[in-house]
């Protein structure tokens, strides 16, 4: 009985420190989604006024490019997806 006692308190003492540390991790995690979505706003601002200030354009500037694509995916279905800043994805057929 007094075995079974040891194992219930160590058991409880486990898992409190458990679910102490599981309310921690959740609170970093939504901290961290929020800095996450603030930088993606911020940087969909910054796309906005790229757009905005930029006149019609006939050839291809480098400039704009550079400031409004991060990276671009070659798919295998003749698609080529654009990312763009504040996680924006744009796919093209080709």
């Amino acid at each position: 009985m007094f075995l079974l006692f040891v194992i219930r308190a160590d058991y409880n003492e486990r898992s409190s420190e458990i679910n102490a540390k599981l309310a921690e991790l959740r609170v970093a995690r939504k901290k961290l989604i929020g800095e996450e979505r603030d930088n993606q706003v911020a940087e969909i601002g910054e796309l906005n006024e790229v757009i905005n200030n930029t006149s019609f354009i006939s050839e291809f500037n480098e400039e704009i490019f550079n400031a409004t694509v991060e990276k671009i995916i070659v798919g295998s279905d003749n698609v080529i997806t654009f990312c763009l800043v504040g996680g924006l994805r744009v796919d093209e057929e080709v």
